[in-house]
């Protein structure tokens, strides 16, 4: 059986933002306060997750989420890719460089 988990003490500052979360009008906010505060009282993650009708993942995932990162942790962060990703290979992004500072006439656009 896995030990279980529960979020770090709360400063009042934390449990006074956690509150205000819980009349949220963004479902993701709103969820992970109900956690956050269920695991500041005591409440393991599975009973968290029984009562709210979710995920054990889920609760386990903002439980850790909020003891890394804290109150960041009630906002949903984007799930773009955030390492940079090329557009174009060397030798296109060279033709690119080519054309970038041509006239449009050159390539059969007319002016308006």
């Amino acid at each position: 059986m896995r030990k279980p988990i529960y979020v770090r003490p709360l400063t009042d500052e934390e449990r006074a933002a956690v509150e205000a979360g819980l009349r949220s009008s963004d479902a993701f906010t709103l969820r992970r306060c109900q956690i956050v505060l269920a695991s500041s009282r005591g409440k393991r993650a599975a009973q968290i997750a029984q009562d709210l009708s979710c995920d054990g993942d889920t609760v386990t995932k903002a439980i850790n989420a909020f003891n890394e990162r804290g109150l960041e942790a009630l906002k949903q962060r984007s799930h773009a890719v955030h390492t940079p990703q090329a557009a174009f290979d060397a030798e296109a992004a060279e033709r690119l460089k080519s054309i970038i500072h041509q006239s449009p006439r050159t390539f059969g656009k007319e002016t308006k």
